[in-house]
């Protein structure tokens, strides 16, 4: 809030949850998108740094190498602080306002309604390859498979 009391250049919020949404919506949660997600905040941060703003990105940035890049990135343009926010997960859970914690403890089939659905746990891949979608949601798994 003191940066936009002091007025002297336009200040951005580029929390991660919304730069997901709107930039990354096709990542998941993996190391790999999770860097690229981060990498594309710190690549807006850039560019608003590189034209005067002050960018307060608020990502989940658990990998190190993903924050060194984009204190790389931006350093070309202007100053990089970096602050860790630690809070254990339980109140981070009761603080769920948007119900992510939620929703990555439930249960995969209770996050989408999928037309279809093929259990590959005890079925060889080649098996789950020939596999019609329509019936593979009634079919349980058996030995035979």
């Amino acid at each position: 809030m003191r940066l936009l009391e002091l007025g002297t250049r336009p200040v951005t919020l580029l929390d991660g949850d919304i730069v997901r949404k709107h930039l990354s919506s096709e990542l998941g949660f993996s190391k790999e998108h999770r860097n690229l997600n981060v990498q594309r905040i710190g690549y807006v941060a850039s560019e608003i740094t590189k034209n005067g703003g002050i960018a307060i990105c608020a990502p989940i940035a658990p990998y190190h190498h993903a924050r060194r890049e984009v204190r790389e990135m931006i350093e070309q343009y202007g100053m990089f602080v970096e602050v860790y926010v630690s809070t254990p997960i339980a109140v981070c859970e009761t603080r769920d306002r948007k119900g992510l914690y939620a929703l990555a403890r439930a249960p995969a089939s209770s996050r989408s309604s999928p037309a279809s659905a093929i259990r590959t746990k005890c079925r060889k891949t080649r098996r789950c390859a020939s596999i019609r979608p329509t019936s593979a949601r009634t079919k349980p798994c058996s030995a035979s498979s």
